[in-house]
């Protein structure tokens, strides 16, 4: 359970790390 968890926040920083450099990138162009 534990395993799953710690690879569960993983994807989702994987994730909020993605839309934020998209986000930027949007920004900066």
């Amino acid at each position: 359970m534990r395993l799953y968890t710690e690879r569960s926040s993983f994807m989702d920083f994987q994730y909020f790390t993605f839309v934020v450099s998209r986000f930027v990138i949007f920004g900066v162009t």
